[in-house]
């Protein structure tokens, strides 16, 4: 899965649009390993989080930067992964396509990122941009930050 942007995936667009192409990995923690294959990306973070906490047991948790940004507002056509869905199905308007969103992708990553933290006593921090589409997030953020470009306090106060 892949998307063009031209504004970093942020809250305050650019002046200049950028050209970037975008791979967005599945962070579902449920897609099984393909034969042959290395594990998946969630589940492959998940392992990595719990090695690292088992080498460095002075760590307070897992700190995820930007996570808003990994699949969050992409949708994923890809028939494949339906079977890791653990939520609603929609649709895409323009092609008329059954999709998974990816913010439930990453909503159940986090999830059981903190499952496995918890009873370590660790935490899961999250950077996550502060738009509607990427709320849920903080539902499954033990500790969420928002690195945002608003000026406007108002709004900003409405966000948090």
């Amino acid at each position: 899965m892949f998307s063009i942007r031209t504004d970093l995936s942020s809250d305050v667009k650019p002046t200049t649009p950028l050209k970037l192409l975008r791979f967005c990995l599945n962070p579902s923690p449920y897609l099984r390993r393909a034969e042959g294959a290395e594990l998946p990306p969630g589940p492959r973070s998940i392992e990595n989080y719990l090695s690292m906490i088992e080498r460095i047991p002075a760590l307070d948790g897992a700190y995820i930067d930007s996570v808003s940004a990994w699949a969050t507002r992409e949708l994923d056509y890809r028939r494949e992964h339906f079977y890791c869905v653990r939520h609603s199905f929609t649709y895409d308007p323009e092609s008329k396509r059954v999709v998974a969103p990816g913010k439930h992708y990453t909503y159940d990553f986090l999830h059981e990122l903190g499952e496995a933290l918890h009873p370590l006593g660790r935490w899961v921090f999250t950077n996550i941009h502060n738009t509607m589409d990427t709320f849920l997030l903080y539902a499954v953020s033990d500790v969420p930050g928002i690195e945002s470009s608003i000026t406007n306090h108002e709004r900003f106060a409405y966000i948090r």
